[in-house]
């Protein structure tokens, strides 16, 4: 039996992934036990709209999850069994992109690295996983988020509550990237000691942006389509940067300085 094969399924090193869109025939786990030694992950479901499934179940998994170095699933509604994802104990990265309720203990998977989806309070177990270095949360998310234990250097949020969730330690973050919140307040990243990227996206209202100052080891920043009622002068640029969409426009010095120092920003 051939499987199809995405060397470009996974984002973040760009890992190789069986596509399966359905439920696949019973001579596919003699197929995909050699790949899986070779790091090829698993991909159940697509992102286009007219391949989402209403409702999967992750049973067909059962003879193969304990060698799943990567997996990722993606519906439009209800996921089946999602237990057995307890005892994916190869698994490093997990991609869970699901509307419908899940309620499954991630927090005990112990090679995980990565997790990529939404968070609920069946899958908030995810955030006390101590062996997460990168997380990306999308969507709505709980109100009061539980404090986040793994020691991460790198946190993507998409959508959901303003509020950036309690790091327990923040000291190890490198790169902050945050996405489609109502309101920021830029002094929130202060806690971040490390920090050297920083990326904001579709904030109508930005606060403080002379904090910017205070990240000692910022390298690059991008704030795309964002608002402020303060001037986007307030701060020492980094050596890299990409400014777009920006209200109130930046000042033209100001721009002209960061073209001077290779900035990409929408003003000439």
């Amino acid at each position: 039996m051939n499987l199809e094969i995405d060397q470009d399924w996974f984002l973040e090193g760009a890992f190789p992934a069986v596509v399966l869109g359905a439920e696949p025939g019973p001579q596919w786990c003699q197929a995909y036990a050699p790949l899986a030694e070779q790091g090829v992950g698993i991909a159940y479901g697509d992102l286009t709209e007219t391949t989402l499934r209403k409702e999967v179940s992750l049973s067909f998994l059962e003879p193969v999850i304990e060698i799943v170095p990567r997996l990722s699933v993606v519906t439009i509604d209800r996921v089946l069994d999602v237990e057995v994802l307890e005892r994916a104990s190869a698994l490093t990265n997990l991609v869970l992109q699901c509307n419908g309720p899940l309620r499954v203990d991630l927090s005990r998977l112990p090679l995980l690295r990565e997790y990529q989806g939404r968070v609920t309070a069946g899958t908030a177990s995810v955030l006390a996983n101590p062996h997460l270095e990168r997380l990306e949360l999308t969507g709505r998310t709980p109100k009061k988020l539980p404090a986040i234990a793994a020691p991460l250097t790198t946190y993507r949020q998409i959508g959901g509550t303003p509020e950036l969730p309690e790091f327990l330690h923040p000291e190890r973050l490198t790169e902050v990237e945050r996405a489609g919140s109502r309101t920021f307040d830029l002094t929130i990243l202060r806690q971040f000691e490390q920090l050297q990227r920083f990326r904001l996206e579709r904030c109508p209202d930005v606060t403080n942006v002379r904090e910017i100052d205070s990240l000692r080891h910022l390298d690059s920043i991008v704030l795309q389509n964002c608002t402020t009622s303060e001037s986007w002068a307030n701060f020492t640029p980094p050596r890299h940067g990409y400014l777009t969409g920006l209200r109130p426009p930046l000042p033209k010095e100001f721009a002209a300085r960061l073209h001077q120092l290779g900035w990409a920003t929408d003003t000439a």
